[in-house]
Protein backbone atom coordinates (compact mmCIF):
# COMPACT_ATOMS: atom_id res chain seq x y z
CA UNK A 1 0.00 0.00 0.00
CA UNK A 2 1.66 3.30 -1.10
CA UNK A 3 0.50 6.62 0.42
CA UNK A 4 0.50 9.36 -1.73
CA UNK A 5 1.04 13.08 0.11
CA UNK A 6 -0.39 15.94 -1.32
CA UNK A 7 0.08 19.88 -0.22
CA UNK A 8 -2.39 22.24 -0.92
CA UNK A 9 -0.94 24.87 -2.85
CA UNK A 10 -2.60 28.23 -2.04
CA UNK A 11 -1.35 30.06 -5.58
CA UNK A 12 2.33 30.63 -6.66
CA UNK A 13 5.02 30.20 -4.30
CA UNK A 14 8.76 32.10 -4.04
CA UNK A 15 11.24 29.38 -5.55
CA UNK A 16 14.57 28.55 -3.48
CA UNK A 17 16.71 30.27 -5.52
CA UNK A 18 14.32 33.91 -5.48
CA UNK A 19 14.67 32.97 -1.61
CA UNK A 20 18.40 32.80 -1.53
CA UNK A 21 18.97 35.84 -4.03
CA UNK A 22 16.19 38.34 -2.27
CA UNK A 23 18.05 37.41 1.52
CA UNK A 24 21.56 38.62 0.01
CA UNK A 25 20.53 41.64 -1.44
CA UNK A 26 18.75 42.24 1.94
CA UNK A 27 21.75 41.33 4.03
CA UNK A 28 24.16 43.57 1.14
CA UNK A 29 22.28 46.74 1.63
CA UNK A 30 22.44 46.33 5.80
CA UNK A 31 26.11 45.99 6.05
CA UNK A 32 26.49 48.49 3.66
CA UNK A 33 25.06 50.98 5.67
CA UNK A 34 26.25 49.64 9.10
CA UNK A 35 30.15 49.98 7.15
CA UNK A 36 28.57 53.59 6.18
CA UNK A 37 27.57 54.70 10.20
CA UNK A 38 30.88 52.67 11.12
CA UNK A 39 33.00 54.91 9.04
CA UNK A 40 31.05 58.28 9.62
CA UNK A 41 31.63 58.25 13.48
CA UNK A 42 35.29 57.17 13.33
CA UNK A 43 35.98 60.52 10.88
CA UNK A 44 33.56 62.98 13.50
CA UNK A 45 35.69 61.47 16.22
CA UNK A 46 39.02 61.80 14.48
CA UNK A 47 37.74 65.42 13.30
CA UNK A 48 36.82 66.25 16.79
CA UNK A 49 39.47 68.54 18.33
CA UNK A 50 41.57 67.20 21.88
CA UNK A 51 41.57 70.30 24.21
CA UNK A 52 44.06 70.25 27.39
CA UNK A 53 42.25 71.14 30.10
CA UNK A 54 43.86 73.05 33.55
CA UNK A 55 42.61 69.60 35.57
CA UNK A 56 44.63 67.47 33.73
CA UNK A 57 47.84 70.11 33.91
CA UNK A 58 46.83 70.61 37.53
CA UNK A 59 47.38 66.87 37.81
CA UNK A 60 50.93 66.87 36.25
CA UNK A 61 51.61 69.76 38.84
CA UNK A 62 50.56 67.38 41.59
CA UNK A 63 52.49 64.35 40.37
CA UNK A 64 55.48 66.25 39.54
CA UNK A 65 58.55 66.11 42.40
CA UNK A 66 61.15 68.55 40.08
CA UNK A 67 59.04 71.62 41.19
CA UNK A 68 61.46 75.27 42.12
CA UNK A 69 59.76 77.66 44.12
CA UNK A 70 58.95 81.24 43.26
CA UNK A 71 59.51 80.84 39.64
CA UNK A 72 57.55 81.63 36.58
CA UNK A 73 58.41 78.01 34.56
CA UNK A 74 57.41 75.93 31.63
CA UNK A 75 58.10 72.69 32.56
CA UNK A 76 59.58 70.30 29.76
CA UNK A 77 56.42 67.96 28.56
CA UNK A 78 56.33 65.93 25.29
CA UNK A 79 52.48 66.18 25.21
CA UNK A 80 52.22 69.79 24.82
CA UNK A 81 53.70 71.46 21.91
CA UNK A 82 54.84 74.70 23.59
CA UNK A 83 56.48 72.62 26.44
CA UNK A 84 59.51 71.12 23.87
CA UNK A 85 56.69 68.29 22.27
CA UNK A 86 57.55 69.66 18.59
CA UNK A 87 55.24 67.92 16.15
CA UNK A 88 54.96 65.17 17.76
CA UNK A 89 52.63 66.34 20.33
CA UNK A 90 49.64 65.21 21.24
CA UNK A 91 47.99 68.77 22.13
CA UNK A 92 49.63 71.29 19.13
CA UNK A 93 49.80 75.01 19.35
CA UNK A 94 49.54 74.59 23.53
CA UNK A 95 51.41 74.86 26.12
CA UNK A 96 51.53 75.58 30.22
CA UNK A 97 53.32 77.21 32.94
CA UNK A 98 53.15 77.45 36.46
CA UNK A 99 54.11 79.47 39.43
CA UNK A 100 54.82 77.75 42.96
CA UNK A 101 54.63 80.16 46.29
CA UNK A 102 55.22 79.41 49.40
CA UNK A 103 51.56 80.38 51.38
CA UNK A 104 52.76 80.65 54.66
CA UNK A 105 56.28 80.32 57.19
CA UNK A 106 56.49 79.14 60.79
CA UNK A 107 58.83 81.77 61.71
CA UNK A 108 60.24 81.29 65.54
CA UNK A 109 62.27 84.22 67.48
CA UNK A 110 63.27 85.73 64.22
CA UNK A 111 64.68 83.20 62.51
CA UNK A 112 63.19 80.57 59.42
CA UNK A 113 62.58 77.06 61.74
CA UNK A 114 60.55 75.04 58.86
CA UNK A 115 57.59 75.92 56.72
CA UNK A 116 53.90 74.79 56.82
CA UNK A 117 54.07 72.80 53.75
CA UNK A 118 50.86 74.53 51.83
CA UNK A 119 51.80 75.86 48.40
CA UNK A 120 49.70 78.07 45.94
CA UNK A 121 49.69 76.74 42.85
CA UNK A 122 48.97 79.34 39.44
CA UNK A 123 48.27 77.44 36.43
CA UNK A 124 48.02 79.49 33.11
CA UNK A 125 47.34 77.34 29.84
CA UNK A 126 47.78 78.87 26.67
CA UNK A 127 46.49 77.46 23.18
CA UNK A 128 45.88 78.94 20.01
CA UNK A 129 42.23 78.39 18.00
CA UNK A 130 40.89 79.74 14.89
CA UNK A 131 44.23 81.78 15.26
CA UNK A 132 43.03 83.02 18.59
CA UNK A 133 45.05 82.78 21.65
CA UNK A 134 43.26 81.38 24.15
CA UNK A 135 44.82 81.63 28.10
CA UNK A 136 43.11 79.98 30.98
CA UNK A 137 43.95 80.56 34.48
CA UNK A 138 43.51 78.47 37.79
CA UNK A 139 45.04 78.59 41.06
CA UNK A 140 45.21 75.55 43.65
CA UNK A 141 46.35 74.79 47.46
CA UNK A 142 49.14 71.88 47.26
CA UNK A 143 50.25 70.44 50.33
CA UNK A 144 53.86 69.05 50.59
CA UNK A 145 54.71 68.86 54.28
CA UNK A 146 58.69 67.51 53.86
CA UNK A 147 59.02 70.72 51.11
CA UNK A 148 58.52 70.39 47.56
CA UNK A 149 60.75 68.01 46.58
CA UNK A 150 59.06 64.84 48.21
CA UNK A 151 56.17 63.51 45.92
Amino acid sequence: MIMKLRFKTYGRSFSLLEVIIAVAVFFTAVFGIFELVSLNMATANFLQKKRPSLGMVAGFTLRDTNIVEDLQEAPEDLGFDYNGGGSEAYFRRAGWERQVTLVAENVEQGELVASNGVYRVDLQLTEELAKREIISKMSFLMYRPLGLQSP
